[in-house]
């Protein structure tokens, strides 16, 4: 076959696009920059985890664009396609087959297939390529580097890395966001999906008033991620909206009512992430299912948390990129110059399973709290130290606690669920900076009385600064019993101790306790005695709080009979 005689032996019609099986909802807008992108570019790859809809975008794109393409759209199905020693160019050969192609000359098949392919514009679609990486690369890079009218458009839980391949990432399906009313179809596209697909399986199925919360629940839960979505929607049959959403926190159960005409690895939600799963080296699932310990991360909390001598720190940062690139971890944002990263809330939980199989949970869990204890107490300090940190700093860190309170919260279930009071102590006490600016008193006090209830054995050292800290927030719920109560067991604690920076703090709280029961007098002993131990221990901030409570005091007209100068003008 020459190269001037091949393009004719091609099969007069590509087969038919595979057909779809029901409606296809959303991506809008993807559609329109994909057929944008393969206009202006020869080779994209849809990248994403199982059940994200890659097969169908592209067989939708491929669908719209096929106008274009004179030699026609050639569909090529690799998910049965095995490597191996009895076919060393199995992708080639696959898409010869579907070709129609067919060569006696002893070439290899990547080279017969560029010199049939030379002068068509046609686009070629590669579907499932990531057990066959590798295949797909090398022959996309020989395809585009001599035919230069083909397209390909590759879909992949990887990227290719091949010249010229642009990556799009396919997102999950809009959802409602925690702090949305729950919303009609029309708003987000995994509602939609979920009616389509639920009123298929259950015609008077309908979304009203009552269950509208538990479906937004239901797709927040879900990661907006198609699979899931319609495995979920399949139980509509015998399940209530409200019991499919209760029955979420064992997914792996529910989601296994797929279609019986599917590949195995899309029947089940399990088998879906499986696929993935098994085509990770040992390392990378290491790695995968020490991440799950994580309510998202930097990757130098990675590095610390997940590293030792199974899996060595300057590894990480590889391991993570080969997960993120194998979509199995999310790039979520940037806060305060770091990049933030995430799982999907079902890949969390089949690594949380894989977790405690390899008997790593108690280890990893205990370094994750130890990690998010030592960054707490680091960020606290900064913000109420003896040198304070600046209003920009102190901001910064208020974004950075923003991201990591679910990480607060998984540690402090963590301590619970052990019993480990000292610690849970220790960490209410450091959070505490963060939950009173944020406005989550109800959490901060839930928290800190669960430990406090049991902390009578606790080191002086942390049960005193955390009854304390307790009171302050009792101030600030105007629970002034409470406050008066914790801050005096407090102050007996620290005393005992000699901890004067939180004794300034305790006599801080029962000053303005004082002044709420009208006792000025008793308020501005208080604030002198609170004014003179700050000074005692170079304490700015506890000093400009007792200078501050002081003059409001005497402003309220208390002591301006007798005012009692300060030895300075305040803190400096």
């Amino acid at each position: 076959m020459t190269s001037d005689t091949a393009p004719t032996s091609i099969g007069a019609r590509p087969p038919a696009l595979p057909a779809e099986p029901n409606a296809f909802v959303g991506r809008e807008r993807d559609l329109a920059d994909l057929r944008r992108l393969l206009s202006e570019t020869r080779a994209v790859t849809l990248c994403g985890p199982g059940g994200i809809g890659k097969t169908r975008l592209a067989v939708r794109v491929a669908r719209a664009l096929a106008g274009d393409q004179p030699d026609g759209v050639w569909f090529i199905e690799l998910a049965d396609v095995g490597s191996g020693a009895v076919d060393l160019d199995p992708v080639a050969r696959r898409v010869a087959d579907v070709l129609g192609l067919a060569d006696e000359t002893g070439r290899a098949p990547a080279d017969f297939l560029a010199d049939a392919l030379r002068r068509r514009r046609a686009l070629v679609v590669l579907d499932n390529c990531e057990h066959l990486v590798e295949e797909c690369a090398s022959l996309c890079r020989t395809l585009l580097a001599r035919c230069d009218r083909l397209r390909i458009l590759a879909t992949s839980r990887e990227p290719l890395r091949v010249p010229g391949e642009n990556v799009w990432r396919v997102p999950p399906l809009s959802f409602p966001a925690a702090r949305d009313e729950p919303a009609g179809p029309a708003r987000h596209e995994a509602v939609r999906l979920f009616m389509a697909r639920a009123t298929a399986a259950r015609p008077d199925f309908a979304l009203t008033p009552g269950n509208a919360p538990a479906l937004a629940e239901l797709c927040r839960a879900l990661d907006g991620v198609p699979l899931a979505l319609e495995l979920a929607a399949a139980r509509v049959r015998v399940l209530s909206l409200e019991q499919i959403a209760d029955r979420l926190t064992d997914r792996f159960r529910l989601l296994t009512a797929g279609d019986r005409t599917a590949p195995p690895r899309q029947r089940t939600l399990r088998a879906a992430i499986d696929w993935s799963h098994e085509l990770l080296d040992e390392p990378e699932r290491i790695l995968l299912r020490r991440l799950s310990v994580f309510a998202g991360w930097s990757l130098d909390q990675a590095e610390q948390v997940c590293a030792d001598g199974l899996l060595p720190q300057e590894q990480i940062l590889d391991l993570l990129t080969a997960l993120v690139d194998k979509s199995l971890v999310v790039v979520d944002r940037e806060v305060a110059g770091e990049t933030r990263f995430r799982l999907l809330e079902s890949i969390r939980e089949y690594a949380v399973e894989r977790l405690a199989e390899a008997g790593e949970e108690q280890a990893l869990r205990g370094r994750h709290r130890a990690a998010v204890l030592e960054l707490l107490e680091h960020h606290a300090e900064l913000g109420v130290a003896h040198r304070p940190a600046s209003w920009r700093r102190r901001v910064e860190l208020y974004d950075r606690y923003d991201v990591e309170q679910h990480n607060v919260r998984v540690a402090l279930a963590w301590s619970r669920e052990r019993g480990d009071v000292e610690e849970g102590l220790r960490l209410c006490l450091a959070a505490r900076l963060f939950w009173g600016p944020r406005g989550h008193y109800a959490e901060a006090a839930k928290w800190s009385d669960w430990f406090l209830e049991r902390g009578g054995d606790a080191d002086p050292r942390v049960l005193g600064p955390a009854l304390v800290g307790r009171a302050q927030l009792a101030v600030e719920r105007r629970e002034f019993d409470v406050a008066e109560t914790c801050a005096r067991a407090g102050l007996e604690h620290c005393r005992a101790v000699g901890d004067a920076r939180t004794v300034a703090a305790g006599l801080g709280v029962l000053v303005h306790v004082a002044m709420r029961a009208g006792e000025d007098d008793r308020a501005l002993a208080l604030a002198e005695e609170s004014l003179s131990v700050a000074r005692a221990q170079a304490d700015p901030w506890n000093e400009g709080l007792a200078q501050f409570w002081r003059g409001v005091v005497l402003l309220r007209g208390a002591g301006c009979a007798r005012p009692r100068p300060s030895s300075s003008p305040g803190p400096r």
